[in-house]
């Protein structure tokens, strides 16, 4: 059994049980363990060119801006109460690990309806629920299907080489 199946099945059974943890900081330690071991598997898409971009100056790039860093991409959408209900755990992971230490959060925004495909109401539930990390509207879906992401929230782990490391979906988060 390679590193990562075993670091992702050790945290799917501590995200499973009760054992006292927060769930992030079984993240935390989850990405701690990633950093440590230098682990890689298949590489990730990158975004799309000419998508819309919120906190932050210009599109960012898995293959650029973002290289040499872990990048933890959160598809969510702004009607789903799961994907609120992870911000907090979210917001820890950008305390406990800034981007000088080599952690960026992403979010990425998958709609379900047209009404959140609209940039501006994305910009105002960004700024209502208070998200400062840097969000990309994916109003076709185009890094949804490249993952593979199947529901909201989805949580994807990238190694700062750009492999995709672990999927952690919904129903973990409850």
């Amino acid at each position: 059994m390679d590193t990562l199946q075993l670091l992702s099945q050790q945290l799917q059974s501590s995200l499973n049980t009760d054992n006292g943890n927060t769930r992030s900081s079984l993240y935390s330690q989850f990405l701690h363990k990633i950093i440590a071991e230098k682990i890689a598997t298949c590489p990730s898409p990158n975004f799309p060119t000419g998508l819309h971009w919120i906190n932050t100056s210009e599109p960012l790039s898995i293959s650029g801006s973002l290289r040499g860093k872990v990048i933890v991409l959160d598809f969510w959408t702004y009607c789903c109460v799961n994907c609120l209900h992870i911000l907090p755990d979210l917001h820890e992971i950008e305390q406990k690990f800034s981007v000088e230490d080599g952690v960026v959060v992403v979010g990425v925004h998958s709609a379900k309806f047209p009404n959140e495909r609209l940039n501006s109401n994305i910009e105002n539930a960004v700024c209502k629920y208070g998200i400062t990390h840097p969000v990309v509207n994916d109003s076709e879906a185009v890094m949804w299907r490249e993952l593979g992401i199947q529901c909201w929230p989805t949580v994807v782990i990238i190694s700062p080489t750009g492999q995709l490391l672990a999927q952690f979906i919904e129903y973990m988060y409850q």
